[in-house]
């Protein structure tokens, strides 16, 4: 029997659950950067940068809301919230 096939965003979710995290926020900076340059020829950014914040937020919902709480949450803050120095 075959097995069910998975969508785009299924597909794109199990791939960001297997990166490391700070790829993950190096991967929300370049996303941002991309889209901030050409929003049209990037249309789908703004998607992949949500299930990039899911996933983040899977993973440390402390450190990500904590990010998200500040004034102005800027993408690489995200590093000092989800590896504070010790």
């Amino acid at each position: 029997m075959a097995g069910i096939a998975m969508t785009a965003a299924e597909k794109a979710r199990v791939f960001l659950a297997a990166r490391d995290t700070r790829d993950l926020i190096h991967d929300l900076e370049m996303s941002g950067i991309m889209f901030d340059s050409n929003p049209a020829k990037f249309e789908h950014m703004p998607t992949v940068r949500g299930w990039i914040l899911d996933e983040l937020e899977r993973r440390n919902p402390e450190a990500f809301n904590a990010w998200l709480e500040q004034d102005y949450p800027e993408d690489l803050d995200l590093l000092k919230f989800f590896f504070p120095a010790k």
